[in-house]
């Protein structure tokens, strides 16, 4: 199948190649990965998106180099446990995960990805969650921001050259 085509597979199809992981606190941490090569590619959803946000730009990336696309705790396919917010759900309980995730994945060299839109609630979560995790960057991991998850542009693949 192209990657055109890709675009219009139902959120649930194998086609996606699903996958999980355990979070930080050993609960189920939803991952879809694609590709092979480096740097690799992670992209994050906003407030209230999930993976799936990015299936337009997921397969034309993964044309380059590795690439992931995850559900943060309590999105998605993701583990949504019924625990304080503050502890569950904080930016830095979020970023945590992230962190998890790459490491059991054993990323050395990491392009995190994310989107801005015009809507308040998108890019607060993902403003907070990124600053959090700018704290615990490695010196081979940048961070690139977008402002959109429909298609992906040359600033994108400057950075994964």
């Amino acid at each position: 199948m192209n990657t055109d085509q890709m675009f219009d597979v139902p959120v649930q199809d194998a086609l996606w190649r699903h996958a999980t992981a355990l979070d930080a606190d050993g609960l189920e941490l939803h991952y879809v990965r694609w590709g092979q090569g480096t740097p690799q590619v992670l992209l994050l959803h906003g407030w209230p998106g999930f993976w799936y946000d990015w299936r337009r730009v997921f397969p034309r990336l993964a044309q380059f180099t590795s690439v992931i696309a995850m559900d943060l705790r309590g999105f998605g396919f993701s583990a949504k446990p019924d625990w304080p917010v503050h502890s569950a759900y904080s930016p830095e309980a979020q970023a945590k995960n992230v962190l998890t995730l790459l490491y059991q994945l054993n990323v050395e060299s990491i392009v995190l990805g994310g989107y801005v839109p015009t809507c308040l609630g998108y890019s607060s979560c993902l403003t907070l969650v990124t600053s959090c995790l700018l704290k615990h960057l490695k010196q081979s991991w940048r961070l690139f921001v977008r402002f959109s998850n429909t298609w992906p542009d040359s600033l994108l693949f400057e950075h994964i050259r």
